[in-house]
């Protein structure tokens, strides 16, 4: 039996560089404890003038100047690459000043554990009715 080398069990094989050549073999980004999945980065004037950017470097700065509010999470969407090394190209980015980041901040305080627990358990005993909705589709499917 032959196989066919441009696909696996899984689907097509993934074609360009393995993330591990994309990260320059790191591992962790050097920001990392702020480039949560919410925070905001922004292209600034100085990517312009950067003329020694890999391709996955200028892929990571298209999506950024894309929309003016763009997060590391809509970055990791767009990108073909694992959470990690997005971050690790943003970082990079962040480093030659192409990028600036903003954390996130939650205002307030969070909600009581007891009204948590309470919502939990609502949804928990939630009882969704078998019956097929108004399009047809059954409420359990996805």
């Amino acid at each position: 039996m032959s196989r066919n080398p441009s696909s696996n069990d899984d689907g097509p094989l993934p074609t360009g560089p393995r993330p591990y050549v994309v990260s320059g073999g790191r591992t962790t980004a050097a920001h990392v404890d702020v480039l949560d999945l919410m925070a905001y980065v922004t292209v600034t004037n100085e990517a312009a003038n950067l003329s020694d950017l890999t391709p996955q470097h200028q892929r990571v700065l298209e999506v950024c100047r894309a929309d003016s509010a763009v997060t590391v999470g809509d970055v990791v969407v767009e990108v073909p690459y694992p959470l990690q090394v997005a971050r690790i190209l943003i970082s990079d980015l962040i480093e030659k000043r192409a990028l600036v980041h903003r954390l996130t901040v939650v205002v307030g305080e969070p909600p009581p554990t007891e009204l948590l627990q309470r919502v939990q358990r609502a949804l928990n005993n939630w009882d969704v009715s078998d019956q097929p909705m108004a399009d047809g589709k059954s409420p359990h499917a996805c």
